[in-house]
C-alpha cells in the first residue's frame, strides 16, 4: 500500500493498465459537432426563457411558487416559536428537571459549569 514504486513486474494486469496509461482517447469529429450542437441548443433555450421572463423573472417565479414560500415562513415561524417557548413534553424528552436552570443548560451553548458561575450570584 505505501510502496512508492507501483510498477511491479509480477502483477498480470499492469500490462493492460500500462497500456490503457499510453493510449489517450481522441474524440471523432461527430461527436465534437455533436457537443457543439447541444451546446448551441442549450444556448438558444436559456436566451427564450430569460426573452419570456424578462428582467423581474425571479419575482414571476416566486408569485408562482408562492405556496412553498408560505410553507418555508410557517416552518421558520414554528421553529423559532418552539425554540423560544418549548412545549413541556420537549422538556421531558430531554430530561430537564424542574429548576429553569437546568433546561437551559441543555439548550444553550454555554456549558454547566458556565450556568452555574451565572446562577451563584
Amino acid at each position: 500500500m505505501t510502496d512508492p514504486d507501483r510498477s511491479r513486474p509480477d502483477d498480470p494486469l499492469e500490462a493492460y493498465f500500462r497500456a490503457a496509461r499510453e493510449a489517450t482517447p481522441t474524440p471523432t469529429a461527430a461527436l465534437l459537432a455533436r457537443i457543439a450542437d447541444d451546446a448551441v441548443t442549450a444556448q438558444a433555450r436559456r436566451r427564450a426563457v430569460r426573452a419570456r421572463t424578462g428582467r423581474g423573472g425571479w419575482r414571476a417565479a416566486l408569485r408562482r411558487s408562492w405556496p412553498e414560500a408560505a410553507a418555508l415562513v410557517a416552518a421558520t415561524c414554528a421553529g423559532i416559536w418552539i425554540g423560544v417557548s418549548p412545549p413541556d413534553a420537549v422538556a421531558d424528552v430531554l430530561g430537564a428537571g424542574t429548576a429553569e436552570g437546568e433546561f437551559a443548560a441543555l439548550v444553550e451553548p454555554a456549558t454547566v459549569f458556565d450556568v452555574a458561575l451565572l446562577t451563584e450570584r
